[in-house]
Parts: C-alpha cells; sequence; structure tokens
C-alpha cells in the first residue's frame, strides 16, 4: 500500500517515469499502483514509462500484462 501511495503522489506531482533497474519482483500490489499511475496518466495525454525493466522469469508476465495499457512505454537501457 506504501509504494502506491508513493506512485500515486508522484504520478501526481508529475513524474511519468519509474526506474525498474533495481526491482527483482513485482507483488500484486505493485502491478496494481503502476497500472493506477498509467491510467491517471493516461487520462492527461501521458504515458508512464517503464525504465531498464530486467527481465526474469517473474517479472516477465507482469510487465506483459503492463505492456497492453495503452499508456504504459516499456525502455530498456543502451549499452555503451
Amino acid at each position: 500500500d506504501r509504494f502506491e501511495v508513493v506512485v500515486h503522489g508522484a504520478v501526481t506531482g508529475g513524474a511519468s517515469t519509474v526506474d525498474l533497474s533495481g526491482v527483482e519482483f513485482f507483488s500484486a500490489a505493485t502491478l496494481r499502483a503502476l497500472f493506477g499511475a498509467a491510467d491517471l496518466l493516461h487520462q492527461r495525454g501521458r504515458p508512464l514509462v517503464l525504465l531498464d525493466p530486467q527481465i526474469s522469469h517473474v517479472k516477465a508476465l507482469a510487465l506483459e500484462f503492463l505492456a497492453e495499457h495503452p499508456a504504459v512505454e516499456l525502455i530498456g537501457k543502451k549499452s555503451a
């Protein structure tokens, strides 16, 4: 629940990017928070950008669901 409050506050304050580079696991609460942020941004005509989602077996399904949202963009880091 705390994550949802923080994400909602950040999106309400103008943020639209979530750095997922250090995230190893998505819970149902995480998905709910990110979908809520995507919905709010979609209403404002902006995308929710998920930066560097390191794909693991656990996160793959969650990211697949998120990628289906019309306001979600998945962006990986480019190697130098």
